[in-house]
């Protein structure tokens, strides 16, 4: 079949509706156009059968996927008229999971495109590429113009990943192990490993929750950065007595109130807070098993806590 478009000028009686288009495709082969039709006030899209009588009309411009379809159910091929080709856009998520498109759908050649990748939760969008796996845009939202092809683009995306960070307190208390960069879900072996004359107390949170009392333990990554503090205590002597005795401080570092938790065998013992010039700022005694200091006038910086008359290495305080 051929289908053939005349553009004549329709004069229209009222104006300012004058000088208005009129397409007319002729329908099936043998069809021809002999006089001009002006429908309406409007450009048309006219399809004609053999007998010259009126099939369809419709205002231009029409969906060209309508009007192929229309050109069709009147026993009609759209191949060959003047109609601009339509061409599929295809989208895939790379993986499938990790996020959703918009955009995918038919196109004329040279139509402007807008396409978007929202990548789900857990998921950052990478980049789209081609089907030859060129880059073509890394922002989510990518324009451009259509092919005279059929396009395939692909969306890539990655799990976010997040860091683990582990902390000692004091940090000549021991070493810590496992701390790194990992994805939601990872199944993480965390170690606390004292040095010598200290013990593990605990893992707390930054905000002094206890999470375990086990130096070794495996932590499920979750969904953001994650911070652990390893506690320790320090083992040392008193006098010339070899007794253990034991006692810690927290937090550390600290913002306004210190706690020293000590053996009873302490309970009496002086305790000195000095500067790294080696002057003491703050002392006093403990008190109790746990002894409370306000240190919220102490200027930030660092700062060696010792006991007053114990064979031990001072502890480094830090006052944020």
């Amino acid at each position: 079949m051929i289908i053939s478009t005349n553009h004549s000028q329709a004069q229209m009686l009222n104006p300012p509706y004058s000088n208005y288009e009129s397409i007319k495709i002729a329908n099936p082969p043998g069809g021809s156009i002999n006089s001009t039709y002006g429908i309406g006030a409007y450009p048309t899209v006219i399809i004609i059968n053999p007998d010259q009588s009126i099939a369809e009309q419709d205002i231009w411009p029409i969906n060209i996927s309508i009007l192929r379809s229309k050109v069709e159910l009147h026993g009609g091929i759209p191949s060959d008229c003047n109609v601009p080709e339509i061409f599929n856009l295809t989208l895939v998520a790379n993986p499938e999971e990790a996020g959703e498109l918009t955009g995918e759908g038919e196109y004329e050649a040279g139509e402007d495109v807008m396409v978007t990748a929202t990548a789900n939760d857990g998921w950052a969008f990478i980049n789209w590429t081609g089907a030859m796996g060129d880059t073509l845009s890394s922002e989510s939202t990518y324009g451009f113009v259509m092919p005279e092809n059929d396009l395939e683009l692909t969306a890539n995306f990655e799990l976010m990943s997040y860091t683990l960070s582990l902390l000692a307190a004091p940090e000549e208390g021991g070493e810590v192990v496992g701390a790194g960069i990992y994805y939601p879900g990872d199944e993480i072996e965390v170690d606390a490993i004292p040095n010598e004359n200290w013990e593990f107390i605990n893992w707390t949170d930054p905000d002094e929750n206890i999470i375990s009392e086990e130096a070794a333990n495996t932590i499920t990554m979750p969904e953001g950065d994650l911070t652990l503090i390893a506690n320790f205590r320090f083992i040392t002597l008193l006098g010339e007595q070899m007794i253990s005795v034991k006692y810690a401080i927290y937090p550390n570092p600290v913002e306004d109130r210190l706690t020293i938790e000590a053996d009873e065998s302490l309970i009496g013992e002086q305790f000195i807070i000095s500067n790294q010039a080696g002057k003491t700022v703050l002392s006093g005694k403990i008190q109790s098993k746990l002894t409370m200091i306000n240190v919220v006038d102490l200027p930030a910086g660092m700062y060696m806590l010792s006991l007053k008359g114990m064979q031990s290495e001072p502890i480094k305080l830090i006052r944020k």
